[in-house]
Order: C-alpha cells, then sequence, then structure tokens
C-alpha cells in the first residue's frame, strides 16, 4: 500500500517529510479500511438495513473480490475501486442521506489539511486497481476450508486488538533504500 501511494505521488528524491506522509497515507487507509470493515460486520454502518449502502458497501466490494479470486479473474483495469472506496469515506466523514449514514467527521476520514495532512493528501490520488485490488484482497478475504477465499468476519476485531495493531503501526516508519 505504501509503495503504491508513494508511486502514484511520484515524488522522484524524497525526503524524509515525503515518505513519512507517505507511510501516514497508508496508515489511514488500512485504518478506514479496518473501521468500516468492523463498523459493518457490528451493524454500525448500515450494510443490512440500507440497499443502496449494501451495493456500495466494502463487504459487497470483498464478496465480488472472493468471486474473481476464486475464479481466477484477472484484475479489471481502470481505478473503481479506488474511486468507490473513497465515496465510502467520504460518504463516513460527511454523512449520505440516501445511504442511510450520518455525518461522522473526525480526524481519521477528514480530507481537510487543517485536521488531516494524509486525507488531504490521500483526497488527491487514485491508486489503480493493480495494486489496489491486490491490497484489498489480502485485507478483506480469507481461504475458507473449501479452498476458496470468502470476506473476513470483523465482528470478532476487539478494540484492544484495534490498539495492538495501531501501536505496531505506530512503532514502524518507511524509509528509502540505498540498493533496490
Amino acid at each position: 500500500l505504501a509503495i503504491a501511494i508513494s508511486n502514484h505521488r511520484q515524488i522522484i528524491n524524497p525526503s524524509k517529510k515525503d515518505i513519512m506522509l507517505s507511510y501516514e497515507m497508508a496508515v489511514t487507509v488500512l485504518f478506514r479500511l479496518l473501521f468500516i470493515s468492523y463498523a459493518e460486520d457490528r451493524d454500525f454502518l448500515p450494510y443490512k438495513n440500507n440497499e443502496k449502502y449494501r451495493k456500495k458497501s466494502l463487504k459487497q466490494k470483498a464478496k465480488n473480490l472472493a468471486i474473481s479470486y476464486s475464479q481466477n479473474l484477472p484484475i479489471s483495469s481502470g481505478n473503481n475501486h479506488w474511486e468507490e472506496t473513497s465515496k465510502l469515506w467520504e460518504a463516513i466523514s460527511e454523512g449520505n442521506l440516501e445511504w442511510g449514514i450520518p455525518a461522522y467527521g473526525g480526524k481519521m476520514f477528514s480530507n481537510d489539511i487543517k485536521i488531516s495532512k494524509a486525507g488531504a493528501a490521500l483526497s488527491k490520488i487514485s491508486i489503480p486497481n493493480d495494486p489496489f485490488e491486490e491490497i484489498l484482497r489480502n485485507l478483506l478475504l480469507t481461504e475458507s476450508h473449501e479452498m476458496n477465499f470468502v470476506p473476513i468476519d470483523f465482528r470478532s476485531l476487539s478494540v484492544r486488538e484495534f490498539g495492538t495493531i495501531y501501536e505496531g503501526l505506530l512503532e514502524s516508519e518507511l524509509s528509502l533504500a540505498e540498493d533496490n
């Protein structure tokens, strides 16, 4: 994810500040995806109650990816996964009456540079399906006993586990390799 973001930002000689922002952007995307996945599975978002939201949901995207992955279909061209996922982020931040989502606001989903530099930078990019679909598959799918892929059930993820993931990521950083 960090590599895809860095590639899209097209920074030739990144400074430490550039690298740190790319990392913060990647962590923001990861936590947005985890938050939505958890909220949909725990019924905090209207996945079960709103057909319009369900069609746009991350859980539905995971189901579609599971089918295509299990059938060995090639990754589609374009950037629709990023664009559709970005619309979910926007709906959570600003609300979407049609989807039954109130405006939650907050730093995690904000695109306002005064609130979140990473969010503002993310609102200016669009990652192609080629890397982003693989990222979504790796985060949202698991292999079942029948050797096919199914969406992960995020209901069992506890607040403590969220904290452990967050703390682990805070202790990590990106750096520029001197050799390939």
